[in-house]
């Protein structure tokens, strides 16, 4: 077995997309937000809020990240899978 050995620098620059990754993943409210997405289709807020038993402004700032709504309308939210 040969291992490549990269310097530090650029292994943290290749590296940077999947830590970001990780770190938006390490909420357990914003897992579960996922989760019922990616299980049960698109859904409101509103929905998610009473399915999942979070504040509404919960939901809302962990959505806020995966979809900036500029034009401040409703929206449905939902998670599509790259099979």
């Amino acid at each position: 077995m040969v291992m490549t050995v990269l310097p530090v620098e650029l292994g943290r620059v290749e590296l940077a997309p999947a830590a970001a990754l990780f770190r938006s993943l390490g909420d357990p409210a914003r897992l579960a937000i996922l989760r019922r997405l990616a299980g049960d289709g698109p859904a409101r807020v509103v929905d998610l809020v009473k399915g999942l038993d979070l504040a509404q402004s919960t939901v809302s700032k962990h959505l806020a990240w995966s979809a900036p709504n500029p034009s401040g309308g409703r929206r449905c939210f939902g998670w599509r899978s790259r099979r």
